[in-house]
């Protein structure tokens, strides 16, 4: 299976849930500069394919609007959060 399975995808919302700060960013490479290592190799471990990668990152940019709390990501220093 190459796509995000339900647990994966469950993992991702709560971690951008728990992470207001990266809410809103789009076309961000997720997994290289905000998704902690331990997460990531998490995700691995459920379901490891050669795009999950670009998984990770299509799924956490399309949909991480739905968690912003109305900061604006433009104006915010986010720095290195792993």
């Amino acid at each position: 299976m190459r796509q995000l399975t339900k647990k994966q995808k469950n993992i991702l919302d709560k971690w951008m849930k728990e992470n207001c700060p990266l809410a809103g960013l789009a076309l961000c490479d997720v997994v290289e500069d905000y998704l902690p290592n331990d997460l990531w190799e998490e995700l691995q471990r459920i379901n490891n394919t050669e795009i999950l990668w670009q998984e990770v990152n299509r799924y956490v940019n399309d949909n991480c609007m739905k968690y912003d709390t109305g900061c604006n990501p433009h104006f915010r220093n986010l720095g290195n959060l792993k």
